[in-house]
């Protein structure tokens, strides 16, 4: 769709401007392509066409607005493909972009190691100016594609384990937690994070009573898995410490008990 927001005071242009996007977002099948502006104000500045006004195109405008949108929605759910179209439509290479939906993928399949390869890999354009508007947001998608420069597996897990209890993705924050822990003790041991083996061995290390220097930690971990499990099954536990957090109707609840956990562990 095409919107011309020419007429009326120059508010009502910010207004359909707006009305653009509500639109888009009402109607699944309605696309914004380009807003129009008639510049009446400026007739008669052009000295070859001293009775005409130019019709100025605000797909800049669009596209900054497309982006903080995207923006937003990743910042609630963690889906780096929402990035690609808007790269790609201001001219970065396809092949570069469609590897933030690869990473999105992996991440969402808990495999860290691919989501990580493939967003190494986009992180090369960002060390240069971007084309269009994708400039202006350069640095924020640089931030938060950060934590895959880090190649620890457990530093991987730590960091999107405290990204989702910020987003309140509590399962996913869970998980990523006690994987991290898992794959911190593969490294202490010499053992490789990416072996079943090794991480079936690293929890078995974990779960013995006399791992643990003192108590307080221990029931830390023990907290943190019966959490997970709880929250993954949706089920009950047998211990009424677990059941009570899960039970409380503060929403602030499970989210201070979650990161009290994971700053004694992690």
């Amino acid at each position: 769709m095409y919107f011309d927001v020419t007429h009326g005071f120059r508010h009502l242009s910010m207004v359909g401007f707006v009305s653009a996007f509500m639109l888009e977002r009402l109607r699944n099948n309605l696309q914004v392509e380009v807003l129009w502006y008639g510049a009446l104000d400026m007739a008669g500045r052009n000295a070859n066409e001293t009775n005409s006004a130019p019709v100025v195109e605000l797909r800049g405008l669009t596209h900054v607005q497309l982006w903080v949108d995207a923006l937003s929605r990743f910042d609630a759910s963690g889906d780096y493909s929402v990035f690609s179209d808007l790269l790609i439509a201001d001219g970065v290479a396809e092949e570069k972009a469609i590897l933030l939906r690869a990473a999105a993928h992996f991440e969402r399949a808990s495999n860290l190691y691919g989501a990580r390869i493939k967003i190494q890999n986009f992180l090369e354009i960002l060390e240069s100016p971007l084309p269009g508007s994708s400039e202006i947001f350069r640095k924020q998608l640089k931030k938060r594609l950060n934590w895959a420069r880090n190649d620890s597996l457990a530093e991987n897990q730590k960091k999107l384990a405290s990204t989702y209890l910020e987003r309140k993705d509590f399962i996913r924050a869970a998980q990523f937690g006690i994987e991290a822990l898992f794959s911190t003790k593969c490294d202490e041991l010499g053992l490789s994070a990416m072996d079943h083996d090794s991480r079936d061995k690293a929890k078995g290390l974990l779960q013995k009573p006399e791992h643990w220097s003192n108590i307080e930690l221990r029931e830390c971990y023990n907290l943190l898995n019966t959490l997970r499990n709880v929250m993954t099954h949706g089920s009950k536990s047998s211990w009424p410490r677990a059941n009570q957090i899960m039970q409380d109707d503060n929403p602030d609840r499970l989210s201070w008990e979650l990161k009290k956990i994971f700053g004694e562990l992690l």
